[in-house]
């Protein structure tokens, strides 16, 4: 496994993380923390996490692995639930919780800290039934509630797909070793999926990498030749829109694709696979539902996409497409050893060895009373055993005449509609009862936005029934709606935001905010579209994502790249001016992009063809042995 430390990749094989996750087993004797203890894992993807988790594992210890994006108040209010004998983590995360409380142990002070001698045998008393981790999710409001995984629960979730993989193993030889490029936190199922138990069933190397923005995975997908990458559908969504950015004949493209075979939209779209790497093939897709419409993108320029269905308390999968034999319009197909029924309602229930049969409230282990799930989830099964999923039960709109008006339904369609960056349905009441009001992120410039919303929900009316009609509409005043960690619209943020009866809903109110609106003030187009004085985090909304997604928009607009570190110091706008415009140091002329020079000047002897023949030779040296070397197959 690769982990990205500053400009360094770290580089594990799977015998010094063994090694590691014996040492912290060792570790965990030493405390005498035994089977049945708690232990909580906070911090940043990589070696030391995973090794930290199988520790645990090792000596029946249960890991309770936190979301690095938690803040220290949940994270205390955990700690106070599940009374953990240790916390493990990254210095930056566990730095902020009281150390008197419980002990730590960094994740940086491992070399020091752990036992030099590892603790190899696993405990003899384990059983499929014992407790294997507790997870928490980052939404948890009020009294935090965790989800108990067994050993049986996971292995449920990983035999049929082990067994599926043999078919193929004589081919992954072709193409060994196959590179995961894993941008999803540890702490969350899917996450864990990706990033610990599939890979080793195929040798696979996994690069885990915490950067969002769409230009950085591109260029990390070709330059560490990725086969697979495994993102949540919002990121999906975000290097889609750059790919459009850099490549403006794509869309015009994807209509002559349609309908081709494999190799023909392949060799339509070969620029598109040139920068994204030759090696890479795949997507996995999770965490939230996929739009229709960037599926469709990505399986139009040739990729695979995969993607499944499945919750915390399944452990991963109910559903899963087949990378080979593709569904599209569904969740997959259901997989052996789970039982999927549909309620009257159409409500989705889920029976089966994968299903947790207990929850962690209230200091203590709570048992779950009926032997079926039921998800909260509306879905179609067909006579093949597909399954779609059709929304939230709790989100239908029941209409005055008892018609049901599915949100998905109406989304799909409005973002299929060019101007339009985010979108959600939420229920609108007025005096001829529920119905659907349409909440819309739009692209472009402020004063545009009423004319291309009201143009958008008239085109997204044609592909809509009667009953379905979108008439209430209005403009959301920030970069994006809000979202939970896994890229999922917050519906009830949303809809208590825009309580409003029919005769108040908006229908054309420009707004101010927004990516376009910020991009027009820093280049002085509009100086009347947000102040100096405006801040990012309260007058813009930009949350971590959103900074994110500025940061790709303000290096693709003006050329020039930002600082991590910089761009997170940035309060307002003024700032971030005055960052843009401020003394470029003249370099000459290497390659510049935009308006703006490069702010450092770079020696070019390392690129020369005799620097680059040394480096390629001394790769064969004994010091590639180093962890630390760059190695590539």
């Amino acid at each position: 496994m690769v982990a990205r430390r500053g400009l360094r990749s770290v580089r594990t094989s799977y015998g010094e993380l063994a090694r590691l996750a014996g040492r912290c087993a060792r570790e965990l004797e030493s405390r005498s923390i035994a089977k049945g203890d708690r232990v909580v894992i906070w911090g940043a993807n990589g070696c030391e996490w995973i090794a930290s988790f199988f520790g645990c594992v090792l000596r029946g210890v249960v890991p309770v692995p936190l979301d690095i994006g938690g803040g220290p108040e949940f994270v205390g209010r955990v700690i106070g639930e599940v009374n953990p004998k240790l916390v493990i983590g990254s210095r930056e995360q566990i730095r902020c919780l009281d150390s008197s409380r419980v002990p730590q142990i960094a994740f940086e002070d491992f070399d020091g800290a752990l036992p030099r001698e590892p603790l190899v045998e696993p405990a003899a008393s384990l059983h499929a039934d014992d407790t294997l981790q507790i997870i928490f999710t980052s939404g948890t409001t009020g009294e935090p509630k965790g989800i108990v995984h067994t050993h049986r629960n996971v292995l449920a979730s990983l035999r049929p797909i082990e067994r599926e993989m043999q078919k193929y193993l004589r081919y992954e030889r072709l193409v060994h070793p196959l590179r995961i490029l894993n941008t999803l936190p540890l702490s969350h199922v899917f996450g864990q999926f990706m990033g610990i138990w599939i890979p080793p069933l195929l040798g696979a190397v996994v690069y885990y990498d915490s950067r969002l923005s769409a230009r950085d995975l591109a260029e990390s997908l070709q330059r560490e030749r990725i086969s697979v990458l495994a993102v949540v559908p919002r990121v999906l969504e975000m290097i889609k829109s750059h790919l459009v950015e850099r490549f403006p004949s794509v869309p015009a493209r994807l209509k002559e694709a349609e309908g081709r075979p494999a190799w023909r939209r392949w060799w339509i779209f070969r620029d598109v696979h040139r920068a994204l790497g030759w090696k890479f093939w795949a997507l996995v897709s999770g965490g939230a539902t996929l739009p229709a419409e960037v599926e469709h993108f990505w399986t139009t320029l040739g990729f695979g996409v995969v993607q499944g269905y499945g919750m915390t308390e399944t452990a991963a999968l109910v559903s899963l497409t087949h990378p080979f034999h593709p569904a599209r319009g569904t969740i997959g197909q259901v997989l052996p050893g789970r039982e999927v029924r549909l309620s009257p309602e159409g409500e989705i229930l889920v029976k089966g060895e994968t299903v947790s049969g207990a929850t962690w409230a209230g200091g203590g282990m709570q048992p779950r009373e009926s032997e079926w799930l039921a998800t909260g989830d509306l879905g179609a099964l067909d006579a093949a055993g597909l399954l779609s999923f059709r929304g939230r039960k709790k989100d239908v709109i029941v209409t005055a005449s008892g018609l049901n008006i599915y949100p998905e339904d109406l989304e799909a369609a409005l973002l299929r509609q060019a101007h339009v960056r985010a979108a959600a349905v939420v229920e609108g009441r007025g005096p001829q009862g529920p119905y659907p009001l349409a909440v819309l992120v739009m692209r472009g410039a402020a004063p545009d936005k009423a004319d291309d919303a009201a143009e958008t929900v008239r085109a997204a009316n044609v592909e809509l029934a009667e009953f379905q009609q979108i008439r209430h509409w209005t403009i959301w005043p920030e970069p994006d709606l809000p979202r939970t960690s896994t890229g999922k619209v917050l519906r009830r943020e949303v809809a208590a935001a825009v309580a409003v009866t029919v005769g108040e809903a908006r229908t054309g109110m420009p707004v101010s905010g927004g990516l376009g609106s910020i991009i027009q003030r820093i280049t002085g187009e509009d100086p009347s579209v947000l102040p100096d004085r405006a801040r990012l985090s309260e007058d813009v909304h930009l949350d971590s994502l959103g900074r994110v997604e500025l940061q790709s928009a303000v290096e693709m607009h003006f050329g020039i790249p930002i600082n991590d570190a910089d761009l997170q110091k940035i309060q307002t706008l003024g700032e971030l001016r005055t960052l843009l415009n401020g003394p470029v140091l003249e370099v000459g002329p290497i390659g510049t992009r935009g308006p703006f020079q490069d702010q450092h000047a770079y020696p070019r002897w390392p690129w020369t063809r005799l620097a680059v023949a040394v480096r390629f030779f001394w790769k064969g040296s004994p010091c590639r042995s180093s962890r630390y070397w760059p190695r590539r197959r």
